[in-house]
């Protein structure tokens, strides 16, 4: 099933509609006869990585419009000022009525995908991947994940249920990084992955020699980033090293020539611009 035809998405929509007007569109309906046909079109204002193209169609269908929807953009496509996404054609009002809601979901998608390709473009041509966090708009988690993707980044955990990520919080009330990595593998099968997060050199040996699949470096400065790098190498580790907190654009080439496998980024997310589109009646 595709990511937008979910009983979860069609409800957001439906949520989006009855927020702009449960009532249906005063002024348009005031001065715009219901027999009144029109072309319209969605243009960029801006450049960047389109997103979220197949909702415009899912909206005039849940206000039960026959508005035919011609995209001319596919999903993750990079476009320049001016260029027409798509096309409406059919009932002025309905157009208008459904042309914020459209916009808003495709201004905040397109917006994290565009994010997104900056700080990907940034790591280019490196093994190192740009990481989202669960630090989503809520109930837009989905969506927004989806953006990411089409920005070129990677996912990280959907839920708390993915995986076991291990942080500090959890480290202080379970005993330390030695006992909380016994104690997760005992728990759970191979299938599911382990990380955890580390504050120090000490605290990474230790998990080096347990072993898990993901080791999080959080708040590192290169140099030490540098450090756990070498040291992973000396103990012939195959842990996979992902650093967080404190990233910035500038500092992307610096840490993917350092060697490091993830940097997750909540940027990507919790700080994209909404990206601007304008609608435009022919």
């Amino acid at each position: 099933m595709s990511i937008f035809n979910t009983p979860k998405i069609r409800t957001l929509i439906s949520l989006a509609l009855d927020e702009d007007g449960t009532r249906g569109d005063l002024t348009s309906e005031t001065l715009i006869p219901e027999t009144d046909v029109c072309e319209a079109e969605i243009i960029a204002k801006q450049g960047g990585v389109f997103c979220g193209g197949p909702l415009a169609g899912l909206i005039f269908s849940e206000m039960r419009s026959p508005v035919r929807v011609e995209l001319l953009t596919q999903e993750g496509e990079r476009v320049q000022p001016k260029k027409v996404i798509a096309k409406f054609y059919g009932s002025t009002r309905d157009i208008l009525r459904a042309e914020r809601v459209i916009l808003n979901f495709w201004g905040r998608l397109s917006g994290i995908s565009t994010l997104t390709s900056t700080y990907v473009d940034c790591v280019q041509d490196t093994q190192t991947k740009i990481l989202d966090t669960r630090k989503t708009t809520p109930v837009f988690r989905e969506l927004e994940k989806y953006a990411v993707r089409m920005g070129g980044g990677t996912n990280h955990r959907m839920g708390l249920d993915d995986a076991i990520l291990i942080k500090e919080n959890h480290l202080e009330r379970c005993g330390g990084v030695k006992k909380a990595l016994e104690t997760a593998k005992s728990h759970i099968g191979p299938h599911r992955k382990i990380e955890v997060e580390v504050k120090d050199l000490e605290e990474l040996k230790v998990v080096l020699l347990e072993g898990c699949d993901i080791v999080m470096l959080d708040n590192f400065s290169t140099s030490k980033i540098e450090e756990a790098i070498a040291l992973r190498e000396k103990m012939n580790s195959s842990v996979l090293v992902e650093v967080s907190g404190g990233i910035t654009l500038n500092r992307l080439p610096e840490l993917s020539q350092v060697g490091v496998d993830y940097i997750s980024v909540g940027a990507l997310t919790h700080s994209a611009s909404c990206f601007d589109f304008s609608l435009l009646i022919n």
